[in-house]
């Protein structure tokens, strides 16, 4: 099936900003409307965990990173992606501390959402992960867990990024942690 940006993603408004990785690994934010010679390039779009959210707190599961006003934590685990080609690295996970009563709720409610990661992929013990610390994410703002909540861990759309960080690409355009192409697509 072919795919036209132009028909299917009329972007109704850019809250994001971009982050350029060189050969040198020096990241610096871009503005939007630089332009780079993109011959041969390759691009793609990811969903994000952030768009099961609003859903999430509908279904009356509150959410401590929003309420605190700060992202959601992300951590690198020792979960190994499938390489492709020069690309090979592992997973990046978003942790969103859930009450132990709400956890089989927020399984039902993002397995709505397969477009954006869906279900958690792990839940509880994060040394299993590789994540030894939850107070110091890899990425973004740490949210400690109350004693009622368990920690519920989402593949997340920083890994393509962070694959192709460790992979030294020689060019890479990518979001900023946290910040996202918002479109006028539904997700439900």
């Amino acid at each position: 099936m072919s795919f036209s940006l132009k028909r299917f993603i009329r972007v109704a408004q850019i809250a994001f900003a971009l982050s350029l990785s060189l050969a040198a690994h020096a990241q610096q934010e871009i503005k939007i409307g630089a332009v780079y010679p993109l011959t041969g390039a390759v691009s793609f779009l990811l969903g994000c965990s952030f768009s099961f959210e609003s859903a999430l707190m509908r279904g009356g599961i509150p959410l401590l990173h929003i309420d605190q006003n700060l992202n959601v934590a992300m951590y690198k685990t020792k979960l190994a992606c499938s390489p492709a080609g020069r690309l090979q690295g592992n997973m990046v996970v978003s942790m969103r501390p859930i009450k132990a009563r709400d956890v089989s709720r927020a399984v039902e409610i993002t397995a709505r959402f397969p477009q954006v990661h869906a279900v958690p992929l792990h839940i509880g013990y994060p040394a299993s992960l590789g994540t030894a610390n939850l107070a110091k994410p890899d990425f973004s703002d740490p949210v400690m867990l109350l004693e009622d909540e368990l920690p519920l861990f989402w593949a997340c759309g920083v890994t393509p990024q962070y694959v192709a960080e460790i992979s030294r690409l020689p060019f890479c355009i990518t979001h900023s942690v946290g910040k996202m192409l918002v479109t006028d697509l539904r997700n439900e």
